[in-house]
């Protein structure tokens, strides 16, 4: 059995009516399994949760706790959890990879210089004095990336979005055409047999793609812009060029498709720089911005002096909540972190006081109807029609494991068992 994951980044369940209206994510629901009852993780950050999504842990577990590194007075240029190497626990491709399977992945977060990845084009972000090109080439299947640019590289559009993600539903689709099926229109209308060469050749055993337009629109334009509503009916498109792509390899007969949503976002009303407060009052804390909400990064021996100010100061410093040690425990939070803050509703914490400010943004609480997330599941191991309910997001990953007969016993999530016939 093989795998498609498809993550589509910055939708929850508050998207439920107007995704399910969409062509090709109502089929999805229709011929499988949905649900809009998926428990996200703290932090609703994209890397930590992308993490969790492959892996079935909390971010205390497999150790990426942001997006980016924390280095101290330094919050301008920090470097991001890019490599794949970072992740303490294995994985869904780690897994596939030493059952012998092969894996690719296009913009999928934290898969830099990934030895069990064949197929890498991984999502990295160049710093003002570095070349994007020569970083992607560094950190993914450098001659694989080669050769698609010069092959495919005439579809893509820039790297705007969303037409990158156009482009990266289109490389997932040359990938599926790889696999050599008898019964694929282009191999019965010709009268030339294949070679045995391409008679041999297949679409990798599972591939991992990232579709990251609403994300970036929803940071740019608010929630619910004409632009997002725009981006929605293209995002249904890369998702329909791939289930086509399926299609025509006769693929359905032997491949599971799983679509999944990280967090939603909620729209910004004001923007405070916490480190500039921390620092007028002379407390011994260094803020890490979240978006609505911030991790604050203490000496051990500063945690109750800084804990009791911020919970003195919450509403001069537009918190609304301190989260105490205890509680980021049973979070799951990431390990090392002692105290963080969310912010009140429609409050973003920036780094610095020059930072780019959004018009809509995440890092907000478990709480938040937005913290609800998405997920399809189609194959045929999978019930068809079928709704569930009370699942959380590292549950995700040992159903997939199973699904493909795998093992991950790592996983902290369950078997979502309800979803097999």
């Amino acid at each position: 059995m093989r795998l498609v994951l498809i993550s589509i980044d910055a939708l929850s369940a508050l998207d439920t009516e107007e995704l399910l209206k969409l062509p090709n994510l109502k089929k999805l629901a229709e011929n499988g399994v949905f649900s809009n009852d998926v428990r996200t993780v703290y932090p609703t950050l994209t890397y930590p949760i992308h993490t969790s999504i492959i892996t079935g842990c909390y971010p205390d577990g497999h150790g990426i706790a942001h997006n980016e590194h924390f280095i101290k007075d330094s919050p301008k240029f920090r470097p991001w959890y890019w490599e794949a190497a970072e992740i303490k626990v294995p994985t869904l491709f780690t897994a596939a990879y030493k059952a012998g399977r092969e894996v690719a992945t296009l913009l999928w977060p934290v898969t830099g210089k990934s030895k069990s990845i064949k197929y890498n084009f991984p999502e990295i972000k160049a710093f003002p004095w570095e070349n994007q090109v020569t970083k992607v080439l560094k950190y993914g299947s450098k001659w694989w990336l080669i050769k698609t640019e010069l092959m495919y590289g005439k579809h893509r559009d820039g790297i705007a979005q969303p037409q990158l993600d156009s482009f990266t539903s289109y490389v997932a689709s040359k990938l599926i055409h790889k696999d050599y099926s008898p019964m694929a229109e282009e191999f019965v209308k010709s009268d030339v047999r294949p070679s045995k060469r391409r008679r041999m050749q297949h679409m990798p055993d599972i591939i991992a793609m990232h579709l990251v337009a609403i994300d970036t629109l929803r940071h740019d334009n608010g929630v619910n812009s004409e632009k997002e509503r725009e981006g929605l009916i293209i995002l249904d498109m890369c998702i329909g060029k791939v289930l086509e792509a399926l299609s025509q390899r006769d693929a359905f007969l032997d491949t599971v498709v799983c679509v999944v949503s990280d967090h939603g976002q909620e729209n910004v009303h004001k923007s405070i720089c916490l480190n500039t407060v921390l620092r007028e009052n002379s407390i011994p804390a260094e803020a890490q911005s979240l978006g609505f909400g911030a991790y604050i990064h203490i000496e051990r021996e500063n945690r109750r002096l800084v804990y009791e100010h911020l919970n003195a100061n919450k509403d001069d410093y537009l918190i609304e909540h301190v989260y105490s040690y205890d509680e980021l425990r049973q979070l799951n939070a990431p390990e090392g972190l002692h105290i963080a803050v969310e912010m009140q509703q429609g409050i973003e914490a920036l780094d610095y006081e020059d930072q780019p400010t959004h018009k809509a943004t995440h890092g907000f609480g478990l709480h938040s109807p937005s913290a609800k997330t998405l997920l399809w599941l189609m194959g045929p191991c999978f019930k068809r029609n079928v709704q569930l309910s009370d699942i959380n997001i590292v549950d995700i990953a040992p159903t997939l494991a199973r699904a493909i007969d795998i093992p991950l016993k790592s996983a902290q999530g369950r078997v979502l068992n309800e979803a097999f016939i």
